[in-house]
């Protein structure tokens, strides 16, 4: 009896391993322009300008025309922190901190900013790229399916329900300043929750 039982429990333990009722949802692959603007804080039209500060050094700033998510309004002036640092400098550029800024650069970009490590900080000029009217379009189109920022300010119920119509995938990892576990592996369908006094207070995808 004994050589009969040793052979039926790992039968028993891997059925109930792999059955239907113990699977995680299957991942489902973001593509990377729709990433972009789910993980966005800001999204706007605007123009990217240099201002020199009183000790003669410069920052960047994006002087907003329009907004397309997030809320801020037309004229105002977004403080950003450079991105990346240009092996060569062709004529009539000039390096500004780690940025090509242009003197003959005209016309509104497409920002997509954030989000900021808080509110203190600048935003993080993640991505930016000239307007074309089909590129406007598609990201107009992307923002009306909703950014990550719609799950802030609402209770983990209903964070959950807009993860259900959206088709994504929510996990608490922050609850009122505990950090929880979560795996390792990293899902562009998933938005992490950070809850304070049983609000979403913060979003991050992975």
């Amino acid at each position: 009896m004994k050589p009969k039982l040793l052979l039926i429990a790992p039968a028993l333990l891997a059925l109930l391993m792999f059955s239907p009722a113990s699977k995680a949802p299957a991942a489902v692959a973001v593509p990377d322009r729709e990433l972009l603007v789910a993980e966005a804080e800001l999204i706007v039209i605007g123009e990217l300008q240099q201002r020199e500060d009183a000790d003669g050094g410069h920052r960047g700033v994006i002087v907003v025309r329009e907004t397309l998510a997030g809320k801020v309004a037309a004229g105002d002036e977004l403080a950003v922190a450079w991105a990346r640092k240009p092996a060569n400098l062709a004529p009539g550029l000039e390096h500004v901190a780690d940025y090509v800024f242009s003197p003959q650069l005209e016309g509104a970009w497409i920002f997509i900013l954030g989000p900021r490590v808080d509110d203190e900080s600048p935003f993080h000029l993640d991505h930016g790229r000239q307007v074309g009217r089909d590129e406007l379009e598609e990201v107009k189109a992307l923002v009306a399916k909703g950014t990550d920022q719609d799950f802030i300010g609402k209770t983990e119920a209903e964070a959950a329900r807009l993860a259900e119509d959206r088709g994504l995938v929510i996990r608490v990892m922050a609850r009122d300043g505990e950090a929880l576990f979560g795996t390792t592996d990293y899902r562009t369908d998933r938005v992490n929750l950070t809850i304070k006094d049983g609000v979403v207070v913060g979003t991050s995808r992975g």
